[in-house]
């Protein structure tokens, strides 16, 4: 009888020598994903050893406008008026997975202002080449859709029509955020697989937060010189394949993440009152599209201790929203709530104590995050990472 029931026994009364079949990549509270989209994410895709797309990522070839390290002096006083004079420095940094594809229709643009030099001393081409080189900049990299940066808004003409030091007062950084987080949100879903918005920002993130997944970068640059400018300088490379980043992100100890990237940047010219609005949670807003931005979640950055965050405030009703079959819609009337938050959002900021040393792994908050957070990307890169994970 004894010999029979052993005999018979399920492998489910055995524990499986397999780590990747008992870990669980989480989260084992469902309060901040959500378990209803996490089927169709593409990370449980991933987890399931699933076949995945490759994202290809949209930015129309630099065409047009001045040499790099050669905007006139006139125009450079006009971009820098209006907020563009850094990004127009920067140079076309190598990403892992560029993809261009179709015409590039901001062919007009090139077409009409390009030939710089044949109009120096004309101040109102000057101006005109200007705001063509700010939409061009716009269209195809900054806030590029999924036309492969060929399109330029309509809806952006209008910004660009008043003097220079008008355009620079519109918060730009904030609405490329939005357009990026919302390009990253759409592309979680399995199903995409085109990829709009400023990647290479999320690159540059990525590229100074972790080492191990970077190529050699250069030094510091000195003061005066703006942050992005220093990837000018990275040498072309040899993009791993994804697997690698995969595994390489699943297993990062603490001493290989940089928490503190912007520490040797503060000779930045801002003022205090500036700084403490990086640290505002706040919804951000492009046009019809608004996304959360939540600083208070990523307090280490910031040299300060991090809470357990409260909950995040819901978007129902606008987070999906598209433009279709809304020609007539009055979106300030529409978002009003939102942008009233944005413009006092100087009164939701909240400043925990500073962080000393590295944040103990019984921390309060590292609990939190264990049960409601993603901690594996995939299985085999899971085994890997749990047998280190007591000296993480």
């Amino acid at each position: 009888m004894a010999e029979s029931s052993s005999s018979s026994g399920s492998d489910s009364d055995v524990e499986p020598t397999d780590p990747s079949m008992w870990i669980i990549p989480g989260p084992y509270r469902w309060e901040v994903l959500r378990q209803r989209t996490q089927k169709g994410h593409i990370s449980q895709r991933v987890w399931n050893t699933e076949h995945v797309r490759k994202i290809k990522t949209r930015r129309g070839k630099p065409q047009g406008g001045p040499p790099t390290g050669a905007i006139p002096q006139v125009v450079e006083e006009y971009l820098r008026q209006a907020g563009f004079i850094h990004v127009a420095r920067m140079q076309h940094i190598q990403a892992g997975e560029f993809h261009h594809s179709g015409d590039l229709r901001i062919s007009f643009l090139d077409r009409h202002y390009t030939r710089w030099t044949d109009h120096e001393g004309n101040h109102a081409a000057e101006i005109y080449f200007t705001k063509a080189h700010i939409a061009r900049m716009l269209g195809t990299w900054l806030l590029a859709d999924k036309s492969g940066g060929s399109n330029f808004g309509c809806r952006l003409v209008p910004l660009l029509g008043g003097g220079f030091e008008d355009i620079g007062r519109f918060s730009w950084g904030s609405a490329i955020l939005t357009h990026l987080f919302r390009n990253l949100c759409e592309v979680t879903d399995a199903r995409q697989s085109d990829m709009g918005g400023c990647h290479i920002l999320l690159q540059i993130w990525a590229w100074i937060r972790f080492p191990p997944i970077a190529p050699p970068l250069p030094p510091h640059p000195q003061p005066g010189t703006h942050y992005g400018c220093q990837f000018n300088a990275v040498q072309k490379f040899k993009p791993h394949e994804v697997t690698h980043y995969r595994e390489t992100l699943d297993t990062l100890c603490r001493d290989e993440v940089v928490w503190q990237p912007y520490i040797e940047y503060e000779w930045l010219d801002v003022t205090p009152e500036q700084q403490y609005l990086w640290l505002a949670p706040t919804p951000i807003i492009y046009f019809h599209t608004v996304e959360a931005c939540q600083p208070n979640r990523c307090m280490r950055q910031f040299g300060l201790n991090q809470p357990i965050p409260e909950k995040s405030r819901k978007l129902r009703g606008i987070h999906d929203h598209t433009l279709r079959g809304k020609v007539e819609e009055n979106w300030r009337r529409k978002l009003m709530a939102h942008i009233d938050r944005w413009n006092t959002r100087i009164q939701h900021i909240v400043l925990p104590p500073p962080l000393y040393g590295l944040m103990s792994p019984n921390h309060e908050y590292m609990e939190w995050f264990r049960e409601r957070g993603k901690r594996y990307i995939s299985r085999r890169a899971a085994k890997i990472g749990r047998m280190a994970e007591p000296s993480r």
